[in-house]
Formats: C-alpha cells, sequence, structure tokens
C-alpha cells in the first residue's frame, strides 16, 4: 500500500521500519516513539530464588553494556536498553 500511494503513514517497530525503508527511500522514519513495548517475567510465589537471580542478571547486563551492544550488533534502530 505504501509503494502503491493507497496509505499515507505505517506504524511498527523502529528497527523493522529501518529494514523496510530500504525498499521505500522515499519514505521518512519519524524520530521518537509513542509507544514503548515492555516484556516481563514471572516466577512461582514459591520460587524466590528465580526472581531474585532474574533481577541481579537483568540488572548486570544493563550495567556492563550488554544490551546496548547487542543493539548494535543486530543494527536494531531506535531500539534502546531501559534505564
Amino acid at each position: 500500500m505504501l509503494r502503491n500511494g493507497e496509505a499515507d503513514a505505517y506504524s511498527n517497530l523502529t528497527h523493522l521500519l529501518s529494514l523496510a525503508q530500504v525498499d521505500l527511500p522515499e519514505w521518512r522514519l519519524l524520530p521518537g516513539s509513542y509507544l514503548t513495548p515492555v516484556f516481563s517475567m514471572g516466577f512461582p510465589k514459591d520460587r524466590p530464588a528465580g526472581a531474585d537471580y532474574a533481577n541481579r542478571f537483568v540488572e548486570d547486563i544493563k550495567r556492563n553494556g550488554f544490551i546496548e551492544k547487542a543493539i548494535a550488533r543486530a543494527n536494531l534502530k531506535g531500539a534502546a536498553a531501559a534505564k
């Protein structure tokens, strides 16, 4: 629809739009975001050690830069690690 002029705009995850833009060079990506995807993990209440481990692991990979490096390696334009 974009290619045929049947649509005025399209919304998707920023990195997917950046991949599509290769085929649609006349289109531009607007900076910013109106949606932040949130991911969560759940653990049984009777297993607090799992939740504690997961929390420490996530904080560690955020702190040591692993997430930013993974985003850069995957060329995920517009993606960022949660603060």
